[in-house]
């Protein structure tokens, strides 16, 4: 299925899918890394395959709503924030309780494969017309 640019939705959940999955493999081995150098290397990794779920962020909005696109990014955005904001909070907190930081990597590892299969299972590229109402 392609919408109006010819971009497939399924490719671009697959992309989005491998920002999420490889990033959470390399936190692993982060976690694991014996020295700085590796570790760094997994880092490296880590964000580097996180841009492909960044990219396709920005182009599903304009995708599923592109009249609103600004809109949902704002929203998006500030969500983020917000996550960004208490999860810093929330790591502090975490290593005291655990008293070790590879701990947080594999949670966030974690949190990455689960955020991987659920959009894997709802991602779309449908337009959604936010002026029909519903009903």
């Amino acid at each position: 299925m392609t919408n109006e640019h010819g971009m497939s939705g399924v490719s671009l959940g697959g992309f989005k899918t491998v920002g999420f999955v490889g990033p959470g493999l390399c936190l692993i081995g982060l976690a694991t890394a014996k020295n700085p150098s590796l570790g760094s290397a997994w880092l490296t990794l880590a964000f580097g395959l996180k841009s492909f779920s960044h990219s396709c962020f920005l182009v599903n909005l304009q995708e599923i709503a592109p009249q609103y696109s600004g809109v949902l990014h704002g929203i998006s955005n500030t969500a983020g924030t917000l996550d960004a904001i208490i999860g810093t909070i929330g790591v502090g907190f975490f290593v005291e309780l655990v008293g070790s930081f590879p701990g947080i990597l594999l949670l966030t590892s974690l949190l990455y494969f689960l955020v991987a299969i659920f959009y894997f299972l709802y991602y779309t590229g449908e337009i959604v017309n936010f002026d029909d109402p519903v009903g």
